[in-house]
């Protein structure tokens, strides 16, 4: 950590990043991550705006998020080659890729859905309960069929109220037709 005379300042965690650390984001399970609100402005809509740097020289910003979603979030927005996703736990990956919607990173929002729409196999539910969330057809299609084996419990728990009752009527329809 670099002292900034504050506090404690964490170093950017994106190897041979050069920008001036000018927020410290800490996460949910209480890690802390330096970064830059040039690239949060630049590449996402959902955080707040460099201009409300000028007021502090660091800011600190606390996110739902885990450090293992925060840490790939914070590289997509980092003008270097970007991790490889297919190689990235299935779990953490639905998570980032809500992140990725709830916090506008759009370049992440398309390659979380292209991943995950290869991967639905992995977490059916999970996978089906984003998509209808974000209104991706073209994964709740894949994901629905593979989902229709999970239990009634499962399937609440995961997609909610509205989306248990789509799930419901696949199901249904599913079975008529066998």
């Amino acid at each position: 950590m670099a002292n900034n005379g504050e506090r404690d300042v964490p170093a950017c965690h994106v190897p041979d990043c050069g920008l001036p650390i000018d927020v410290v984001i800490k996460t949910s399970d209480a890690q802390y991550f330096g970064t830059h609100l040039q690239n949060l402005e630049s590449h996402a809509d959902g955080f707040p705006p460099a201009s409300l740097g000028k007021r502090k020289r660091v800011n600190h910003m606390d996110i739902e998020e885990d450090s293992e979603v925060t840490s790939l979030m914070l590289h997509l927005m980092h003008k270097q080659p970007q991790p490889d996703l297919r190689q990235t736990p299935i779990s953490i990956l639905v998570r980032l890729a809500e992140a990725a919607e709830k916090y506008l990173i759009y370049s992440a929002m398309n390659i979380c859905r292209v991943v995950l729409n290869t991967r639905t196999s992995e977490a059916p539910l999970g996978i089906l309960a984003y998509a209808i969330k974000h209104g991706y057809h073209e994964v709740a299609d894949v994901a629905g069929p593979l989902s229709l084996g999970e239990s009634w419990n499962e399937a609440r728990n995961e997609l909610g109220p509205s989306g248990v009752m789509l799930w419901a009527s696949c199901v249904c329809s599913f079975n008529q037709s066998s």
